[in-house]
């Protein structure tokens, strides 16, 4: 007498059928449904109403952000920061430093990274935007560490600006929707 071998499941036509089935269906719902829903939808965002303006606070003024509250309290300009032969950087030909003295709290339950936000200027009716702050490892400026719930540092960040740029500036710190007229 003679024993009939099974055949392993993944060699059956009803395995594959499935599988392909799954596989059409991950792919529908992964992207998003038919084009005329998608045609709707981008048409029902180029057609919603501009978003309000940013608001807007001054020097001395604490800002709500995502995880710090924010206080800006002063703002001076230098064509070289740093105090030591280490750590002294010129700004160089046709620039300068905005040195923005900030006070930064954690509002949140854990330690937050900090990071610098971003600087705004109006020049010849354009908006340039200042995204990245000059690191200088000396006390006095903020490092963008981690600060622990609840604790506050105030230092120093530095953006370095052309230097017909001093008028209009404005400073948005990170995860806020408020910026802060910094004249």
């Amino acid at each position: 007498m003679t024993e009939q071998v099974k055949k392993p499941i993944w060699k059956k036509w009803w395995f594959w059928t499935i599988w392909i089935i799954l596989i059409i269906v991950a792919n529908a719902q992964q992207s998003g449904g038919n084009t005329a829903e998608t045609a709707n939808s981008n048409e029902a965002k180029k057609s919603a109403p501009a978003a309000a303006p940013a608001k807007t606070a001054g020097i001395g003024d604490t800002v709500k952000s995502k995880y710090f509250d924010v206080t800006v309290n002063s703002i001076s300009f230098s064509k070289v920061v740093g105090n030591n032969e280490f750590t002294r950087t010129s700004a160089g030909d046709g620039n300068h430093f905005a040195v923005i003295n900030v006070t930064f709290k954690n509002t949140d339950t854990e330690g937050r990274s900090l990071s610098a936000g971003e600087l705004f200027a109006d020049y010849s009716g354009k908006e340039l935007k200042f995204d990245d702050a000059e690191m200088i490892p000396e006390e006095g400026f903020i490092s963008f560490d981690t600060l622990n719930p609840l604790t506050k540092v105030t230092g120093n960040v530095v953006f370095k600006l052309p230097e017909e740029l001093k008028a209009g500036l404005k400073y948005a710190p990170p995860r806020s929707d408020v910026t802060i007229k910094l004249q």
